[in-house]
């Protein structure tokens, strides 16, 4: 696929990203007061037990969190999957799974119940489970039949 018979591109929303986001920041932001704390803790002659506890969780919590951070939302990001709308059709990826539909089998994009839905010519409509980060389905399905619309007048 070459960059110019790409025509938009809607990314599928990945909520464990969301969740790794705020494991990490939880962990480092619970990690470095606790980290500050034992530190701190000379002043207030609290155990020297109290002061190692203190530093190896704050330090683990830390570590914890910039493992998150920088090596599983990476990964994360690292699996493409979204809608692509191409010259000659629309392309569906699912990490390694592709779905190609030529603009020549597709019958409309439409919405319906809050998912986007591929209306082929002939067999079954193929329907688009996943959210979307930053559009709603309606706005996406509408864009894609415009963009459909303007392939089958040769105005692309």
């Amino acid at each position: 696929m070459n960059e110019e018979a790409l025509l938009s591109y809607h990314r599928f929303d990945s909520p464990s990203i969301a969740q790794v986001l705020l494991r990490a920041g939880a962990c480092v932001g619970f990690g470095g007061p606790t980290i500050l704390l034992g530190s701190l803790s000379v002043f207030f002659h609290v155990p020297t037990w109290g002061r190692v506890t203190a530093l190896i969780v704050g330090g683990t919590a830390v570590a914890l969190g910039l493992f998150q951070g920088f090596v599983l939302v990476p990964r994360l990001l690292a699996v493409d999957s979204g809608l692509s709308v191409l010259k000659d059709g629309l392309l569906v990826e699912h990490g390694a799974v592709r779905r190609n539909f030529p603009w020549s089998d597709i019958a409309r994009v439409v919405c319906e119940n809050d998912r986007v839905v591929v209306r082929l010519k002939e067999g079954a409509p193929y329907v688009i489970t996943e959210s979307f980060a930053r559009r709603s389905p309606a706005e996406i399905a509408r864009s894609i039949e415009q963009i459909r619309m303007r392939v089958a007048f040769s105005m692309v």
